[in-house]
C-alpha cells in the first residue's frame, strides 16, 4: 500500500508544483525544477522514504526517461534551430572538445598519483 502512495506522490507532486508556480510569482521565480529537486533532497534525507520505495523509483526512472527524450526531440525543428544558433553550435563544439581534452590530460597526468580510481576523477572533472 505504501508503494502505491509513493507512486501517486511521484506522479502528482510535480503537477502540484507546476500548478503552484502558475499561481504564485514567488514560487515561479524559484522554478518548478528547483522546488522538485529540493523536495526530493529533503524527503530523501529526513528518513521518510522507505527502502521498499526504491523499486517504485526504478520503475519510474526506467520508463519516464525513454518516453521523455523522444517527446523532447519530436518538438525540435533542427534546420530552423541551426540557422538561429550557428555560432552557438560552433562554441558548444569547441567547449566540448576543450572539456574532453582537459579531462584526458588530467587523467594522464594524475593517474600515477591517484591510482586505479583515476578514471573516476577524470569523470568528475567533466
Amino acid at each position: 500500500m505504501t508503494n502505491i502512495a509513493w507512486a501517486l506522490f511521484f506522479v502528482l507532486f510535480p503537477a502540484v508544483i507546476l500548478y503552484a508556480c502558475q499561481k504564485s510569482t514567488v514560487l515561479d521565480k524559484i522554478g518548478s525544477a528547483v522546488l522538485c529537486y529540493a523536495t526530493g533532497i529533503f524527503i530523501g534525507n529526513i528518513g521518510v522514504l522507505p527502502a521498499s520505495a526504491a523499486g517504485v523509483q526504478n520503475i519510474f526512472l526506467n520508463y519516464s526517461v525513454p518516453i521523455a527524450l523522444p517527446l523532447l526531440f519530436f518538438s525540435l525543428d533542427i534546420r530552423k534551430w541551426s540557422k538561429v544558433a550557428g555560432k552557438s553550435f560552433l562554441s558548444f563544439g569547441f567547449g566540448t572538445v576543450a572539456v574532453l581534452l582537459s579531462a584526458t590530460v588530467a587523467f594522464l597526468v594524475f593517474r600515477h598519483y591517484v591510482g586505479p580510481e583515476s578514471w573516476k576523477v577524470a569523470g568528475m572533472l567533466i
